[in-house]
């Protein structure tokens, strides 16, 4: 009897040691969260090579991506500092046709990264739950990656690797909920503003325009700048871990 008052009184002192969350009072916090939403990247990243191409079997219809970073909240507003992966899901034998003959097969891969700086300011601050409107900055890099296969004459098969730069800014509204223990569940919404405008050969490869050398720009057909839209709505789970 005596082992069991024991026991029951140094549970107690754990369960009333407990911290409990309390989103009104909470300070610091690690959080990741994954996003969908709508793109225009769609065939940007490898049409217009050749003029008889006028269709594609497959195009980048969804993007997908994740952040991860640190969030410190005031009474008022919070800041963020994160860094963010866009990565479409991988094309494969995507065939370019000249009406419905097949002209050759295209293998592609795009990523953009981020670190990004952001605020939330606090709509409706509950112990258990908050909403908030939310801005970013983000500093984005490009790399990618189309592999040309089963290219008929006069052209061959061949790699082209490209990089580019641009900034990103995008915003929307959120809200957090308490979870588990100090764990919390967001959920926002938004609209990101990303487009990669000057993108260039990381490698010397000979394409369907010639020969090209690392730094050069790569153009469409009418020799103007192409450019990879990410922009687009979007809509994103998560998780932070308030410590």
């Amino acid at each position: 009897m005596k082992a069991k008052i024991i026991s029951f009184i140094v549970f107690a002192g754990l369960w009333t040691q407990a911290r409990v969350l309390n989103l009104s009072e909470e300070k610091f916090a690690s959080y990741f969260s994954l996003e969908s939403g709508s793109s225009f990247i769609k065939t940007s990243p490898f049409d217009e090579n050749i003029a008889s191409v006028n269709s594609y079997s497959s195009e980048y219809k969804v993007g997908l991506g994740g952040e991860f970073g640190f969030v410190y909240s005031t009474p008022y507003m919070a800041w963020r500092f994160s860094f963010e992966i866009l990565k479409p899901a991988k094309l494969s034998e995507v065939e370019a046709l000249a009406d419905s003959s097949v002209q050759y097969k295209i293998d592609s891969d795009v990523t953009a990264v981020a670190p990004k700086v952001g605020f939330e300011v606090h709509l409706n601050r509950k112990p258990n739950y908050r909403f908030y409107l939310f801005g970013y900055y983000g500093s984005s890099n490009l790399t990618m990656t189309n592999t040309y296969s089963q290219v008929i004459a006069p052209h061959s098969d061949h790699v082209v690797e490209l990089k580019g730069s641009s900034s990103e800014t995008g915003g929307g509204i959120g809200f957090e909920t308490a979870f588990v223990d100090t764990t919390a569940f967001i959920f926002e919404i938004g609209y990101r503003n990303l487009i990669f405008k000057d993108i260039k050969f990381s490698k010397d490869v000979v394409t369907f325009q010639g020969a090209k050398t690392a730094g050069d720009t790569l153009t469409n057909l009418s020799g103007e700048n192409r450019n990879i839209n990410f922009s687009g709505y979007t809509a994103s789970i998560g998780f932070r871990f308030w410590l």
